[in-house]
């Protein structure tokens, strides 16, 4: 996946959801199946009861199913993009149906704060007398 020109909070989401698929993609094929969400499935809810594991697994495999391509598997690109749908400015779990979007400060800050670490650099190596040019 490409990251050129994404804020420094955006690059840290994409390789966050890289990372959750290499995860779960237990035979490195580049795919997820369905056997290994299900094993995703079973291993995040062997602490809950067994009602709340069954409603657990079938919701997770109810969104997965919005993914599964005609081989019966998920994409990378595909669970990236879905991983980017349900997450906020700060790479915090976000659902539409049951929370509000940030509001309008939240993400004003965190505009602020990536303006902030993209010009750090740069202002840095002009304070100690490095042209821009030569970077």
């Amino acid at each position: 996946f490409r990251s050129e020109g994404l804020f420094i909070s955006q690059r840290i989401i994409l390789h966050n959801a890289c990372q959750a698929f290499d995860r779960i993609d237990l035979d490195r094929n580049g795919h997820i199946s369905c056997d290994e969400i299900e094993k995703l499935c079973h291993l995040l809810t062997m602490d809950l009861s067994r009602n709340e594991a069954a409603k657990m697994e079938h919701e997770t495999m109810e969104h997965m199913r919005v993914m599964v391509d005609k081989t019966g598997q998920i994409s990378k690109a595909k669970f990236v993009t879905w991983w980017l749908e349900h997450v906020d400015v700060f790479g915090n779990p976000f659902d539409p149906s049951t929370q509000k979007a940030p509001s309008i400060f939240w993400r004003a800050i965190a505009g602020l704060l990536d303006l902030v670490q993209s010009f750090t650099p740069f202002v840095a190596l002009c304070y100690v007398g490095i042209p821009p040019n030569e970077m």
